[in-house]
């Protein structure tokens, strides 16, 4: 609320007074670094009020943040460091209506990542710009392109048997689907699960969470949601 616009009576918007420079009016560099730094500062301190976890919890939930416009990126840094630690025996489950993965994750499902990986998106029949009119049309069209290029990278680097691409298809159907699925070595479920709207593509807002149990009944409930999605 701090770096809100806050509606008066009469219909018009005054800036909070606690802000010291306006967004637009002043100068958007000193702007962004005021607002950057006092994010950062209550991320530290609810951090620093959660140092210590329940012994005895079944599930956490670490709520992630992404602000392109203020220089944060808390969500794709945790995500891209998810996929380039996961270690030989696990599985990495992604789901994306949209195909459309940046530099850094794809670089990091390539090179760094050891996980087998299964990766689901829209079959150009199934993308929601399917046969829109005029421009759009062509969307469908320049995913599946970015998906070929992703593939023949795949090939070109000899990972197309640990990385595999799976399109949705089903007549009259579109796939709008999101998610992250992590299944840890000798295990057959996952224990975590990416709640939100993730597309691994370039997004400059959104905040999600991960959901990281131990409990067997989520665990459980985890595993019928990634065959519903899958």
């Amino acid at each position: 609320m701090e770096f809100s616009f806050l509606l008066q009576p009469d219909g018009n918007t005054d800036l909070n007074p606690a802000v010291n420079c306006h967004p637009y009016k002043g100068s958007r560099k000193t702007f962004i670094q005021e607002a950057a730094s006092k994010i950062q500062t209550l991320f530290q301190n609810e951090i620093e009020k959660r140092a210590s976890l329940k012994e005895d919890a079944d599930t956490w939930i670490f709520p992630l943040v992404q602000m392109g416009q203020l220089d944060v990126y808390h969500d794709s840094e945790i995500t891209l460091k998810l996929i380039q630690t996961a270690p030989v025996g696990a599985t990495l489950r992604l789901a994306t209506g949209y195909f459309n993965l940046t530099f850094d994750y794809s670089q990091a499902l390539l090179r760094d990542c050891q996980a087998t990986c299964h990766l689901l998106t829209a079959h150009p029949t199934a993308n929601g710009f399917f046969n829109a009119k005029g421009i759009a049309r062509g969307i469908p069209a320049a995913y599946t392109r970015i998906e070929e290029s992703f593939y023949d990278l795949c090939e070109k680097m000899n990972q197309q048997n640990r990385i595999t691409l799976w399109e949705f298809i089903k007549p009259g159907w579109t796939y709008h689907a999101k998610g992250l699925w992590y299944t840890l070595p000798d295990q057959q479920k996952p224990s975590l699960t990416l709640i939100g709207s993730p597309n691994f593509g370039p997004e400059a807002l959104k905040a999600p969470a991960y959901s990281i149990a131990k409990s067997t009944r989520f665990v459980r409930q985890r595993h019928t949601w990634q065959n519903y999605e899958l």
